[in-house]
């Protein structure tokens, strides 16, 4: 993540913003529909990423060039946790659910796919960047998301 213009750094975060904070905020928006209650915590650490953001137009974007990359990176790790912390928690509801509404015989089977399905995203390595963590818990709620609507 590097800019050498306003307008790399604004196409920088624009990118954050359009892709991290949107599916943070439908994420939280999401949870908070499913379970009748506010995550204040993620609200907290959506305003602790906009701070960070804020940060950075408080100084010359080009003599101080390493704290602003510093702030860009701060904002999205707080994006990306709450995007993932969020993910899972859709899982562990969808989880319950299927505990609840499936057969009894049935639930070890679906435990054990999903938790397979999961495992692989829980490994901190180089190859397991944000987008393809992203799109594996896009995928376990898919799954979740059929077993809960099958017959």
């Amino acid at each position: 993540m590097d800019y050498t213009t306003y307008e790399s750094l604004h196409e920088i975060i624009r990118n954050t913003i359009s892709n991290k904070y949107t599916l943070a905020v439908a994420n939280i928006t999401f949870l908070e529909e499913l379970e009748s209650k506010n995550f204040v915590v993620y609200i907290t650490q959506l305003r602790d990423a906009f701070t960070h953001l804020m940060n950075i137009y408080s100084v010359d974007i080009f003599t101080r060039k390493s704290y602003v990359l510093e702030q860009l990176e701060r904002v999205n790790g707080h994006l990306e946790r709450i995007v993932i912390d969020t993910y899972r928690k859709i899982c562990d509801y969808f989880l319950k659910t299927i505990r609840n509404t499936k057969r009894r015989k049935d639930i070890p089977a679906f435990e054990l796919q999903i938790a397979m399905k999961v495992r692989d995203l829980r490994l901190s390595n180089e190859s397991m960047t944000f987008d393809k963590k992203r799109d594996g818990f896009q995928e376990i709620i898919e799954y979740m998301e059929n077993i809960i609507n099958s017959k």
